[in-house]
Protein backbone atom coordinates (compact mmCIF):
# COMPACT_ATOMS: atom_id res chain seq x y z
CA UNK A 1 0.00 0.00 0.00
CA UNK A 2 2.89 2.48 1.06
CA UNK A 3 4.77 1.78 -2.41
CA UNK A 4 1.02 2.14 -4.05
CA UNK A 5 0.40 5.23 -2.92
CA UNK A 6 4.24 6.78 -4.71
CA UNK A 7 2.40 5.70 -7.79
CA UNK A 8 5.44 3.88 -9.18
CA UNK A 9 5.32 3.31 -13.24
CA UNK A 10 6.27 -0.33 -12.36
CA UNK A 11 6.19 -2.68 -9.92
CA UNK A 12 8.19 -6.20 -10.45
CA UNK A 13 6.74 -9.04 -8.45
CA UNK A 14 9.83 -11.13 -8.33
CA UNK A 15 8.07 -13.65 -6.17
CA UNK A 16 6.64 -15.82 -8.24
CA UNK A 17 3.23 -16.11 -6.67
CA UNK A 18 0.19 -14.96 -9.29
CA UNK A 19 -1.76 -14.38 -6.08
CA UNK A 20 0.70 -11.82 -4.81
CA UNK A 21 0.18 -10.20 -8.45
CA UNK A 22 -3.53 -10.32 -7.92
CA UNK A 23 -3.50 -8.77 -4.64
CA UNK A 24 -1.21 -5.19 -6.17
CA UNK A 25 -3.37 -5.02 -9.08
CA UNK A 26 -6.69 -4.97 -6.88
CA UNK A 27 -4.84 -2.18 -4.84
CA UNK A 28 -3.33 -0.24 -7.66
CA UNK A 29 -6.40 0.12 -9.12
CA UNK A 30 -7.87 2.12 -6.16
CA UNK A 31 -4.66 4.01 -5.66
CA UNK A 32 -2.57 3.75 -8.93
CA UNK A 33 -4.33 2.98 -11.93
CA UNK A 34 -1.74 4.02 -14.31
CA UNK A 35 1.04 1.57 -12.87
CA UNK A 36 2.29 -1.96 -14.64
CA UNK A 37 2.75 -5.16 -12.74
CA UNK A 38 5.16 -7.65 -14.26
CA UNK A 39 5.85 -11.13 -12.90
CA UNK A 40 6.65 -14.10 -14.41
CA UNK A 41 9.40 -14.61 -16.63
CA UNK A 42 9.22 -11.38 -17.80
CA UNK A 43 9.63 -10.23 -13.70
CA UNK A 44 12.96 -13.07 -13.75
CA UNK A 45 14.14 -11.59 -16.62
CA UNK A 46 14.56 -7.77 -15.60
CA UNK A 47 15.51 -9.15 -12.20
CA UNK A 48 18.77 -11.31 -13.74
CA UNK A 49 19.36 -8.61 -15.75
CA UNK A 50 19.35 -5.83 -12.96
CA UNK A 51 20.85 -8.79 -10.63
CA UNK A 52 24.02 -8.52 -13.29
CA UNK A 53 24.35 -5.03 -13.70
CA UNK A 54 24.75 -5.16 -9.56
CA UNK A 55 27.44 -7.78 -9.92
CA UNK A 56 29.12 -5.47 -12.87
CA UNK A 57 29.02 -2.63 -10.21
CA UNK A 58 30.64 -4.55 -7.81
CA UNK A 59 33.51 -6.39 -9.98
CA UNK A 60 34.00 -2.55 -11.23
CA UNK A 61 34.31 -1.60 -7.70
CA UNK A 62 36.63 -4.72 -6.60
CA UNK A 63 39.01 -3.92 -10.06
CA UNK A 64 39.47 -0.18 -9.11
CA UNK A 65 40.52 -0.93 -5.45
CA UNK A 66 42.55 -3.76 -6.42
CA UNK A 67 44.12 -1.42 -8.82
CA UNK A 68 44.93 1.30 -5.99
CA UNK A 69 46.08 -1.34 -4.27
CA UNK A 70 48.99 -2.35 -6.98
CA UNK A 71 49.26 1.52 -7.33
CA UNK A 72 50.35 2.40 -3.69
CA UNK A 73 52.42 -0.94 -3.18
CA UNK A 74 54.21 -0.09 -6.89
CA UNK A 75 54.95 3.46 -4.98
CA UNK A 76 56.29 1.66 -1.66
CA UNK A 77 58.47 -0.28 -3.47
CA UNK A 78 60.04 2.30 -5.53
CA UNK A 79 61.04 4.61 -2.41
CA UNK A 80 62.18 1.50 -0.69
CA UNK A 81 66.38 1.81 -0.05
CA UNK A 82 66.84 -2.22 1.02
CA UNK A 83 65.29 -5.26 -0.31
CA UNK A 84 64.45 -6.50 2.97
CA UNK A 85 62.33 -3.82 3.47
CA UNK A 86 60.19 -3.89 -0.47
CA UNK A 87 59.79 -7.53 0.36
CA UNK A 88 58.42 -7.31 3.67
CA UNK A 89 56.03 -4.57 2.53
CA UNK A 90 55.19 -6.19 -0.39
CA UNK A 91 54.52 -9.58 1.89
CA UNK A 92 52.24 -7.05 4.42
CA UNK A 93 50.07 -5.70 1.82
CA UNK A 94 49.54 -9.06 -0.22
CA UNK A 95 48.32 -10.70 3.29
CA UNK A 96 45.80 -7.39 3.81
CA UNK A 97 44.69 -7.57 0.20
CA UNK A 98 43.41 -11.15 -0.19
CA UNK A 99 43.03 -11.07 3.64
CA UNK A 100 45.52 -14.41 4.53
CA UNK A 101 46.86 -14.68 7.92
CA UNK A 102 50.30 -16.18 6.70
CA UNK A 103 52.67 -15.93 3.87
CA UNK A 104 56.88 -15.52 3.30
CA UNK A 105 59.06 -14.77 0.66
CA UNK A 106 62.07 -16.79 -0.18
CA UNK A 107 65.42 -15.98 -2.74
CA UNK A 108 66.29 -18.44 -5.41
CA UNK A 109 69.93 -19.65 -5.84
CA UNK A 110 70.28 -21.58 -9.15
CA UNK A 111 74.49 -22.66 -8.58
CA UNK A 112 73.39 -23.80 -4.93
CA UNK A 113 69.75 -24.74 -5.88
CA UNK A 114 69.05 -24.00 -2.56
CA UNK A 115 66.43 -21.37 -1.31
CA UNK A 116 66.97 -18.63 1.39
CA UNK A 117 63.54 -17.14 3.45
CA UNK A 118 64.21 -13.43 3.45
CA UNK A 119 60.36 -12.30 4.26
CA UNK A 120 57.67 -13.98 6.89
CA UNK A 121 54.85 -12.86 8.31
CA UNK A 122 52.02 -14.64 10.50
CA UNK A 123 54.33 -17.65 11.46
CA UNK A 124 55.84 -18.44 15.05
CA UNK A 125 59.40 -17.99 16.35
CA UNK A 126 60.33 -21.37 15.20
CA UNK A 127 59.24 -20.78 11.43
CA UNK A 128 62.05 -18.66 10.54
CA UNK A 129 64.85 -20.84 12.44
CA UNK A 130 65.14 -22.61 8.83
CA UNK A 131 65.99 -19.90 6.65
CA UNK A 132 67.64 -21.89 3.89
CA UNK A 133 66.61 -25.47 2.04
CA UNK A 134 67.44 -27.35 -1.13
CA UNK A 135 65.25 -28.18 -3.17
CA UNK A 136 64.23 -31.45 -3.75
CA UNK A 137 62.93 -33.82 -6.11
CA UNK A 138 59.29 -34.71 -6.06
CA UNK A 139 58.95 -32.16 -3.31
CA UNK A 140 57.03 -28.66 -3.08
CA UNK A 141 59.31 -26.64 -3.66
CA UNK A 142 60.22 -28.97 -6.96
CA UNK A 143 56.89 -29.36 -8.00
CA UNK A 144 56.38 -25.21 -7.72
CA UNK A 145 59.61 -24.39 -9.72
CA UNK A 146 58.78 -26.75 -12.39
CA UNK A 147 55.75 -25.03 -13.59
CA UNK A 148 55.77 -20.74 -14.72
CA UNK A 149 52.05 -20.41 -13.15
CA UNK A 150 51.40 -20.26 -9.25
CA UNK A 151 50.76 -23.61 -7.33
CA UNK A 152 47.18 -23.51 -5.97
CA UNK A 153 46.74 -26.13 -3.00
CA UNK A 154 43.53 -25.52 -1.62
CA UNK A 155 43.86 -28.16 1.42
CA UNK A 156 47.73 -29.69 1.97
CA UNK A 157 45.32 -32.77 3.01
CA UNK A 158 45.09 -33.60 -0.68
CA UNK A 159 48.38 -32.91 -2.19
CA UNK A 160 50.75 -35.70 -0.97
CA UNK A 161 53.83 -33.61 -2.68
CA UNK A 162 53.28 -31.30 0.54
CA UNK A 163 55.33 -32.67 3.15
CA UNK A 164 56.91 -29.95 4.47
CA UNK A 165 57.70 -30.62 8.40
CA UNK A 166 58.09 -26.73 8.92
CA UNK A 167 54.84 -25.98 7.33
CA UNK A 168 53.22 -28.92 8.79
CA UNK A 169 53.86 -27.98 12.27
CA UNK A 170 52.66 -24.40 11.70
CA UNK A 171 49.77 -25.55 10.70
CA UNK A 172 49.52 -24.10 7.61
CA UNK A 173 46.07 -26.23 5.29
CA UNK A 174 46.27 -23.89 2.91
CA UNK A 175 49.09 -22.44 0.23
CA UNK A 176 48.93 -19.99 -3.09
CA UNK A 177 52.43 -20.10 -4.11
CA UNK A 178 53.95 -18.29 -6.91
CA UNK A 179 57.58 -18.77 -8.59
CA UNK A 180 59.33 -15.47 -9.28
CA UNK A 181 61.37 -15.08 -12.65
CA UNK A 182 63.46 -12.35 -14.25
CA UNK A 183 65.22 -12.46 -17.41
CA UNK A 184 63.98 -16.22 -17.89
CA UNK A 185 65.21 -17.16 -14.81
CA UNK A 186 63.98 -18.12 -11.48
CA UNK A 187 65.14 -16.66 -8.76
CA UNK A 188 62.39 -16.98 -5.74
CA UNK A 189 58.75 -17.87 -4.56
CA UNK A 190 56.38 -15.46 -2.99
CA UNK A 191 54.15 -18.02 -0.94
CA UNK A 192 50.42 -16.94 0.31
CA UNK A 193 49.21 -19.06 3.42
CA UNK A 194 46.05 -19.96 5.22
CA UNK A 195 45.45 -22.05 8.76
CA UNK A 196 42.73 -23.45 7.11
CA UNK A 197 41.20 -25.40 3.94
CA UNK A 198 40.42 -22.59 1.32
CA UNK A 199 39.32 -22.34 -2.40
CA UNK A 200 41.22 -19.55 -3.44
CA UNK A 201 39.22 -17.29 -6.19
CA UNK A 202 40.22 -16.84 -8.97
CA UNK A 203 40.43 -12.74 -8.57
CA UNK A 204 42.71 -13.43 -5.53
CA UNK A 205 44.99 -15.48 -7.12
CA UNK A 206 45.52 -13.43 -10.32
CA UNK A 207 46.09 -10.48 -7.86
CA UNK A 208 48.78 -12.33 -5.80
CA UNK A 209 50.20 -13.00 -9.74
CA UNK A 210 50.68 -9.72 -10.28
CA UNK A 211 52.15 -9.03 -7.09
CA UNK A 212 54.51 -11.39 -7.51
CA UNK A 213 55.64 -9.92 -11.08
CA UNK A 214 55.85 -6.44 -9.06
CA UNK A 215 58.44 -8.59 -6.41
CA UNK A 216 60.26 -10.55 -9.15
CA UNK A 217 61.30 -6.64 -10.76
CA UNK A 218 62.14 -5.20 -7.10
CA UNK A 219 64.46 -8.22 -6.59
CA UNK A 220 66.05 -7.94 -9.97
CA UNK A 221 66.35 -4.25 -9.45
CA UNK A 222 68.17 -4.44 -6.11
CA UNK A 223 70.28 -7.37 -7.51
CA UNK A 224 71.52 -5.31 -10.47
CA UNK A 225 72.32 -2.22 -7.61
CA UNK A 226 74.00 -4.79 -5.46
CA UNK A 227 75.94 -5.58 -8.43
CA UNK A 228 76.37 -1.64 -9.81
CA UNK A 229 77.84 -1.34 -6.04
CA UNK A 230 80.26 -4.23 -5.85
CA UNK A 231 81.85 -2.86 -9.65
CA UNK A 232 82.06 0.41 -8.24
CA UNK A 233 83.62 -0.65 -4.75
CA UNK A 234 86.24 -2.57 -7.06
CA UNK A 235 87.22 -0.05 -8.80
CA UNK A 236 87.12 2.56 -6.17
CA UNK A 237 89.91 0.19 -4.86
CA UNK A 238 91.78 -0.13 -7.83
CA UNK A 239 91.60 3.52 -7.96
CA UNK A 240 92.68 4.03 -4.13
CA UNK A 241 95.41 1.43 -3.21
CA UNK A 242 97.15 2.23 -6.96
CA UNK A 243 100.60 3.24 -6.63
CA UNK A 244 100.69 5.18 -9.95
CA UNK A 245 99.05 8.56 -10.36
CA UNK A 246 95.49 8.45 -11.81
CA UNK A 247 93.70 11.35 -12.15
CA UNK A 248 90.12 11.85 -14.09
CA UNK A 249 88.70 15.68 -15.94
CA UNK A 250 85.57 16.94 -17.00
CA UNK A 251 85.28 17.74 -20.99
CA UNK A 252 86.14 21.67 -19.81
CA UNK A 253 89.59 20.21 -17.95
CA UNK A 254 88.43 20.46 -14.45
CA UNK A 255 89.89 17.22 -12.43
CA UNK A 256 86.80 15.48 -10.34
CA UNK A 257 89.06 11.99 -9.25
CA UNK A 258 92.50 12.32 -8.28
CA UNK A 259 93.56 9.18 -6.63
CA UNK A 260 96.16 8.48 -3.16
CA UNK A 261 98.74 7.81 -5.53
CA UNK A 262 98.88 10.93 -7.29
CA UNK A 263 98.62 12.54 -4.01
CA UNK A 264 101.27 10.58 -2.42
CA UNK A 265 103.37 12.14 -5.91
CA UNK A 266 102.62 15.38 -6.84
CA UNK A 267 101.63 16.57 -3.27
CA UNK A 268 98.27 17.77 -3.35
CA UNK A 269 95.62 16.62 -1.29
CA UNK A 270 92.26 15.28 -2.98
CA UNK A 271 90.20 18.19 -1.04
CA UNK A 272 92.94 21.15 -2.51
CA UNK A 273 92.94 19.69 -5.90
CA UNK A 274 89.45 18.49 -6.92
CA UNK A 275 87.72 21.54 -9.36
CA UNK A 276 91.11 22.97 -10.48
CA UNK A 277 92.17 23.16 -14.15
CA UNK A 278 94.09 19.79 -14.81
CA UNK A 279 96.90 21.87 -16.77
CA UNK A 280 97.70 23.84 -13.90
CA UNK A 281 99.94 20.52 -13.13
CA UNK A 282 102.33 20.52 -16.39
CA UNK A 283 105.28 22.24 -16.93
CA UNK A 284 104.41 23.10 -19.99
CA UNK A 285 100.12 23.99 -19.85
CA UNK A 286 100.13 24.33 -23.74
CA UNK A 287 101.49 20.52 -24.09
CA UNK A 288 98.33 19.58 -22.46
CA UNK A 289 96.56 20.93 -25.69
CA UNK A 290 98.90 19.38 -28.03
CA UNK A 291 97.94 15.65 -26.18
CA UNK A 292 94.44 16.37 -26.56
CA UNK A 293 94.83 16.94 -30.23
CA UNK A 294 96.69 13.64 -30.39
CA UNK A 295 94.01 12.00 -28.10
CA UNK A 296 90.88 13.27 -30.22
CA UNK A 297 92.57 11.95 -33.07
CA UNK A 298 93.92 8.24 -31.98
CA UNK A 299 90.99 7.51 -29.36
CA UNK A 300 93.99 7.21 -27.19
CA UNK A 301 97.49 7.95 -25.81
CA UNK A 302 100.21 5.63 -24.31
CA UNK A 303 103.29 5.61 -22.60
CA UNK A 304 103.64 9.97 -23.30
CA UNK A 305 107.11 10.98 -21.48
CA UNK A 306 106.38 14.16 -19.95
CA UNK A 307 107.00 16.61 -16.80
CA UNK A 308 104.40 17.59 -14.44
CA UNK A 309 105.02 20.00 -11.15
CA UNK A 310 104.62 19.31 -7.83
CA UNK A 311 102.90 21.35 -5.02
CA UNK A 312 106.64 21.91 -3.85
CA UNK A 313 107.58 22.78 -7.27
CA UNK A 314 109.53 20.11 -7.83
CA UNK A 315 109.72 18.43 -11.58
CA UNK A 316 108.20 15.16 -11.84
CA UNK A 317 108.94 12.72 -15.29
CA UNK A 318 105.82 10.87 -15.66
CA UNK A 319 104.84 8.48 -18.85
CA UNK A 320 101.24 9.29 -19.55
CA UNK A 321 98.76 6.65 -20.59
CA UNK A 322 95.51 9.00 -21.79
CA UNK A 323 91.75 7.68 -22.84
CA UNK A 324 88.24 8.80 -22.75
CA UNK A 325 85.43 7.54 -20.60
CA UNK A 326 81.94 7.02 -21.90
CA UNK A 327 78.59 6.49 -21.01
CA UNK A 328 76.53 3.76 -22.04
CA UNK A 329 75.61 6.02 -25.47
CA UNK A 330 78.94 6.41 -26.29
CA UNK A 331 79.52 10.14 -25.01
CA UNK A 332 82.49 11.48 -23.93
CA UNK A 333 82.10 12.18 -20.21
Amino acid sequence: KELAAKKPDIIINVTGDSSITAEILKILKRKSPGTEVIDGQSAKLIWDLLEKRRQSKEEIKDLLNETKDLYRIGVALTSADKLEEVLDTLMLEALRTVNAPAGSIALYDEKSDALTLKAAHGFSKDFSHVVQWKRRDGGMTDHILSKRIPTIIPDIETYPFVDNRNIIKEGIKSIVAVPLFANDHTIGILYIDDFKPRNWTQREIEFITLLGIQAAYAIEKFRLIEAISETQNYLKNVLDNSADIIVTTDTEGRIVEYNSGASRILGYSKKEIIGQKAEELWVRPEERSEILCMLKKDGYVSNYETQLIGKDGRIIEVSLTLSYIRNGDGRIH
